[in-house]
C-alpha cells in the first residue's frame, strides 16, 4: 500500500467524514447566531441609511414641492429669530470671561 491509501484508510478509522460533517453543523450554528447577534445592527443600518438614500432617489424622480419657501409672516419671524440668535452668540463671545490663548 502506499502512502496516500494509508492515509484514507486512516481517515476511514477515525471517522473523519463524521468529523467534517460536526465541523461544518457547528459552522453552521454559529453563523445562524452571528446573525441573530448583528439583526439589530442591520436593521439600524437599513433604517438609518439606506432608507433616506432611497426615498431622496425616489424624491429626484418626482415633482414633489412640499418645502415650498416661506412668505408672508413665517418668514419675518424666522428672520428676527435668526437675527436675534447671531447677536446673542456675538454678544456671548465679547462678553465671555474664557481666556483665550495664542
Amino acid at each position: 500500500m502506499d502512502r496516500a491509501a494509508k492515509d484514507i484508510e486512516l481517515l476511514d478509522r477515525i471517522g473523519m467524514d463524521q468529523i467534517a460533517r460536526n465541523a461544518r453543523a457547528r459552522r453552521r450554528g454559529q453563523l445562524g447566531l452571528g446573525l441573530i447577534f448583528m439583526a439589530p445592527a442591520l436593521l439600524m443600518v437599513v433604517g438609518v441609511l439606506l432608507v433616506p438614500v432611497l426615498f431622496n432617489i425616489w424624491l429626484s424622480f418626482t415633482k414633489w414641492k412640499k418645502f415650498r419657501p416661506n412668505i408672508g409672516f413665517e418668514n419675518k419671524l424666522f428672520r428676527i429669530q435668526t437675527r436675534n440668535n447671531v447677536q446673542q452668540f456675538f454678544q456671548f463671545i465679547i462678553t465671555s470671561k474664557v481666556p483665550f490663548q495664542c
